[in-house]
């Protein structure tokens, strides 16, 4: 006499056990993975904020952890409108930066001086400055700021894709290099703020802060572009230096003819 699976009815032969369970359980464990890397990769369609936020909140935390692991789980090119939303808020904090420190940076820098000259100025401020007529305009001060900031970080992704993806022939396009970049933006956007804040503490700390902070963008940037693609160690000088080199002559020598 045929026999037939209880669950789902198929028929089977004598001693055959059906597998209609496993299939099932398969068929859940696919569909979990699938919603996992779903919560991983950037919306298909629309503007999902909670998952623009929740991935930046994940990239600060794994900048500070696992700094190559987060690289490259984010650093994609299914990522770009991720990189560029991190690269427009680093040039929102370098604006605002620019504007601290050019009043109370300045401060800041004189009282550190005035300490190294054995001329202590404990009681200089913004204000008195403003006396003397030092004023500085918020408005034109953030936009140079923000402006700086965009052009640096969009002309270094530019030149990392042409260094390493156009002419050294790695894994690395153009969207996938301003997702890198917006990326480790992250980083430096915790510095500015960071350091905005020793801005009003010490200026000594300033520096410290500022310079401790870009050295270690500048590795982390490094080492994000091995990890974002295949690239041969043994060319990473060539492409890190010209890259950097290009961004900063565009950066000194083009960018103040246009706010001339």
């Amino acid at each position: 006499m045929a026999k037939f699976c209880t669950k789902c009815g198929k028929k089977l032969e004598d001693g055959q056990v059906c597998d209609c369970e496993k299939k099932k359980t398969g068929a859940k464990a696919a569909k979990t993975e699938g919603k996992t890397v779903a919560t991983e990769a950037a919306p298909a369609t629309g503007i999902d904020f909670n998952w623009y936020a929740n991935s930046y909140l994940d990239i600060i935390k794994g900048l500070f952890t696992k700094p190559i692991d987060t690289i490259k789980k984010y650093a994609t090119s299914k990522n770009l409108g991720l990189g560029i939303a991190s690269m427009v808020i680093a040039c929102i904090v370098m604006g605002i930066f620019q504007y601290c420190l050019a009043t109370e940076g300045t401060v800041s820098i004189i009282k550190a001086v005035g300490d190294m000259a054995g001329v202590p100025l404990g009681g200089l401020s913004s204000s008195s400055l403003s006396a003397f007529g030092f004023q500085v305009d918020f408005i034109k001060t953030f936009l140079q700021g923000f402006v700086t900031s965009a052009a640096t970080l969009a002309m270094m992704a530019l030149m990392i894709y042409v260094f390493a993806g156009a002419i050294f022939k790695s894994d690395m396009d153009i969207r996938k290099a301003f997702a890198l970049v917006g990326v480790v933006a992250v980083y430096n956007t915790i510095i500015m703020l960071v350091t905005t804040i020793f801005m009003y503490i010490s200026g000594w700390l300033m520096l410290i802060v500022l310079l401790v902070g870009s050295l270690f963008y500048a590795i982390y940037l490094l080492q994000g572009i091995v990890a974002a693609s295949n690239l041969d160690h043994n060319r990473l000088a060539l492409v890190y230096v010209p890259a950097v080199v290009v961004t900063l002559i565009v950066v000194i020598y083009v960018l103040p003819k246009l706010f001339a």
